[in-house]
Formats: C-alpha cells, sequence, structure tokens
C-alpha cells in the first residue's frame, strides 16, 4: 500500500502533514482563511489551538469556524475521491466547493435567524477576492 499522500504525493499520509503540512491542502486552506482575515497555521496543533482561541467577534468566529470545517470536509473528500474513484479535481474548483457550502449553510441560517443570516452572508460576500 502507497502511504505518500494523495494530494501532494510527497509527505506521508497521516493527519498532521494532511492538515495543514500538504502543499495541496495548504493552498486550498490559506485561500479560504485569507477570507477569514486569519493567517493560517500549518501545524495540526497549532491550527486547532488557533480555532479553540479565536479573538474575533462572535460573526467572525463562527464563519472562520464554518470556513475551517468546511476546507478540512472537502480536502478529505478530495482525497477520497482520488484514493476510490481515481478523480482528481482542481484546487480552485475546491476552494469554490467551500464557498458554496458556507454560503449555503449561511442560507439555512434564515430560517431561525434572519439577522445572523445576513450579517453572516454580508461578511462572507465581502471578503471574496
Amino acid at each position: 500500500m502507497d502511504v505518500n499522500c494523495l494530494l501532494c504525493n510527497v509527505g506521508l499520509e497521516n493527519r498532521d502533514h494532511f492538515l495543514f503540512d500538504c502543499e495541496a491542502s495548504w493552498r486550498i486552506w490559506s485561500a479560504v482563511a485569507r477570507r477569514c482575515n486569519i493567517t493560517p497555521l500549518r501545524s495540526w496543533p497549532q491550527s486547532l489551538e488557533q480555532m479553540r482561541t479565536l479573538s474575533s467577534g462572535k460573526l467572525w468566529k463562527r464563519l472562520t469556524l464554518l470556513a475551517w470545517q468546511a476546507s478540512i470536509y472537502w480536502i478529505w473528500s478530495e482525497r477520497n475521491g482520488r484514493l476510490h474513484r481515481g478523480i482528481f479535481t482542481p484546487e480552485t474548483t475546491i476552494v469554490s466547493s467551500i464557498d458554496r457550502q458556507i454560503r449555503n449553510r449561511i442560507a439555512s441560517y434564515r430560517d431561525t435567524n434572519t439577522v445572523v443570516a445576513s450579517r453572516l452572508l454580508q461578511l462572507w460576500i465581502s471578503s471574496a477576492p
């Protein structure tokens, strides 16, 4: 069994490499993190601590955690697509999928809190490159 990372084919595939020492996952997370006004960290333990201790306002914190979770999900999904189906998705498409997931999640807040949904969407859209 090949133990190289399926995203970069360089490092050993393990959690610490995969999130976010791998160049491919790093580029994806960096693109998303910039939109959240944070400096992404490459080390998994440091990234966890960064998310745990976010000092931004409630809305930015919620948005950042949502973006971080979506990034991990889509990076892992890409890894599984390559492993099980031999499908390779461009990084720009993965970032677009993350953006779409975040917008959809924000839209789901409209049923319970239209003000929060509106503010989150405004923050997210205003951070677009």
